[in-house]
Parts: C-alpha cells; structure tokens; sequence
C-alpha cells in the first residue's frame, strides 16, 4: 500500500511540475524579450543609417541584407554587427527562440519594420485581433 501511495505522490508532484518544465521561467521571459527588443532596435536603427547613407533600403533576402549591413555595400560601411551566436547557416539573423526576424519596409513613411514571431515561433498576423493576443515583437522605426 505504501507503494501506491509514493507512486501517487510522485504522479502528483509531476503533474504540478509540468507546467514549470514546459513554460520557461519568467525572467528567462523576460530577458529573451529584452535581447529581441535590443537586436530588433539596433537592425531597424542601422537599417535607417544604411537609408541615410545610399537613399534606399538594402534590398534582397533576409541574409544579403544583413551582409549589406556588415560592409558589403559600396562604400564597405559596416551599419550592423550581429551577435555570432543569433546567426542561422544562412545568414539570417535569428531571435532567441530560433526564428529569423521579419525585416519589411514601409516605403511611404521610409522606416523599416522587424518582426520577431516570439517565443510560440509563429507570426500571428497584423490585425487588432492579433495585436491583442500575439506574443510577437514588432518594431516600427
């Protein structure tokens, strides 16, 4: 009888640690929110340099960007540095959970736009629905 007991307490004690092994803890949270809000902040600041600079915003895929930015540009003007460890294979400068930022321009208003899809790795769209209950980053410059 003993037994059965130690195995349902173990099965309880495991069932009220689950929710803390799947959802990291809170300051952990908190301070991969914090690196996407200061990567997305520099990309859009150097993103606005690099306009300053040629008149336009690099073009081309996620990556050819960021190499722009790093001096591959006509006048080999470095504008963006990323962190070694926040690169994927390609190029791509990655949030904390993996995925790569979402760089777009808005034209009209001359600012970029970085996105991060937050820690569910799913961009949820650009609605007010969205907004409301999105755990994404976005950043208008």
């Amino acid at each position: 009888m003993k037994t059965v007991f130690t195995a349902f307490g173990f099965l309880i004690f495991a069932i009220l640690m689950l929710p803390a092994l799947i959802k990291p803890p809170a300051d952990a949270l908190a301070a991969d929110k914090a690196r996407v809000e200061a990567l997305a902040n520099a990309l859009g600041a150097a993103l606005i340099e690099y306009h300053g600079e040629y008149d336009e915003f690099p073009d081309g895929e996620h990556g050819e960007i960021l190499k722009k930015l790093n001096g591959k540009n006509k006048k080999e003007i470095v504008f963006f540095e990323a962190p070694p460890d926040a690169l994927s294979d390609d190029g791509e400068l990655l949030d904390p959970w993996g995925t790569p930022f979402r760089i777009e321009y808005d034209q009209a208003q001359q600012r970029p736009r970085i996105h991060s899809a937050g820690p569910n790795r799913v961009f949820e769209g650009h609605s007010a629905m969205h907004h409301m209950f999105s755990d994404d980053y976005r950043n208008w410059h």
